[in-house]
Order: structure tokens, then C-alpha cells, then sequence
């Protein structure tokens, strides 16, 4: 009967001490803590294909490439020579001048203007000049060379065989690099061949 009573004395003693423990630990929150025991917190899922120790690739950016355009090609220069130079067989007083010309924009204001000057060996003070100016009309300004004949009327005197002139000619091409072009030259005169008389 003693031995149960000094029993029961020491459980209600050390579950006394137990509560004295535990009860403040309650009250402060510093108790044991549960993850101690209890499982880990899964791991948050990888999306499919993505390895795990390498990060996600950047999304490709949706802005096109910027495309240069083609480089346009410089316009051919403007230019002008002469062939040949001819009098007219019927009237002296004309000159039929073989010339070509490249200019390059079609949409520019044109302009073909020729004169022929010669001056008499034996008389220094006769001079036989003319000029002419070319239709806008019929200028071609494509960048391809053309060729034309342009006719000259002389205001003096007529125009002498086997004798040297000077003829000067001008393109102008308002649109066009450079914008006007010239040539100058001196060559003897010829009378052409008279055309042939169909019977």
C-alpha cells in the first residue's frame, strides 16, 4: 500500500514538471518545431524542357530586321560631241551637223542649242554665223546616247567649202548631274555630195 501511494506521488510529480514545460512553450511559441519531424515542402514543378540547372532561353524578339534598301546606281553624266558637219548642197547657206548627246533625267527641263561660225581667209571681216536651237520635244533624256542632226542657217554669208568653223554646242538638263554639258570644236566644211536624180 505504501509502495502505490509513493508510486503515484512520483508520476503526478514528473507529469506536473512535464506540463510546468510545456505550457510556456506555448505561450511564447518557441515550441518544437513541426517540419523538424514532418516531410519537406515539394518543389515547385519545371516547366517541360527546361533543364534544371540552366535558366529558361529569352523570348526571340518580335521586331523584324531592318532590310537596307538597294543602293540606286548614279545617273550617267551628261555629254554631247559632234560626228560630222556638211553644207547643204542645194543651199549653201546651211550646215546639217551630225551630233549625239546622253542626258539622264526625264523629267527635267531640256534644252539643245548648236551655232557654227566661219570666217573668210580672204576677207577676215566676212563672217558667215548661225545658230539654232533644238525642240524640247524631240530630246531625248533617258541616259542612253542619242544621235541628231541639227540644221544651221547662216545670217551672213554663205558658208564656204574646204574651209575651217568653229561650232559650239550646248545640253542642258535641269534635272541631271551635272546639269549641263558642252562641246566646242573646229572642223573644215564640205560640201556634200549632191543626191543622186532618179530617172
Amino acid at each position: 500500500m505504501i509502495s502505490r501511494t509513493i508510486g503515484a506521488a512520483l508520476a503526478l510529480g514528473v507529469g506536473g514538471l512535464a506540463l510546468t514545460a510545456i505550457i510556456p512553450a506555448l505561450a511564447t511559441g518557441t515550441g518544437p518545431d513541426p517540419s523538424e519531424d514532418g516531410p519537406a515542402p515539394a518543389a515547385a514543378p519545371l516547366s517541360p524542357g527546361t533543364p534544371a540547372d540552366q535558366p529558361a532561353a529569352p523570348e526571340a524578339s518580335a521586331q523584324a530586321p531592318v532590310v537596307a534598301p538597294p543602293a540606286t546606281p548614279p545617273a550617267p553624266a551628261t555629254v554631247i560631241g559632234f560626228d560630222a558637219a556638211v553644207i547643204d548642197p542645194k543651199i549653201p547657206g546651211r550646215v546639217r551637223v551630225d551630233l549625239h548627246y546622253t542626258c539622264s533625267s526625264p523629267e527635267g527641263e531640256r534644252s539643245l542649242n548648236t551655232s557654227v561660225e566661219q570666217t573668210d581667209p580672204a576677207d577676215p571681216a566676212a563672217i558667215a554665223f548661225g545658230s539654232t536651237r533644238t525642240s524640247p520635244t524631240v530630246i531625248v533624256c533617258d541616259g542612253t546616247q542619242q544621235r541628231g542632226t541639227v540644221t544651221v542657217q547662216s545670217k551672213t554669208t554663205n558658208w564656204l567649202d574646204d574651209v575651217d568653223a568653229v561650232l559650239v554646242t550646248t545640253v542642258s538638263d535641269l534635272g541631271a548631274t551635272p546639269p549641263a554639258a558642252a562641246d566646242a570644236a573646229k572642223l573644215r566644211l564640205h560640201t556634200a555630195p549632191a543626191p543622186a536624180v532618179t530617172p
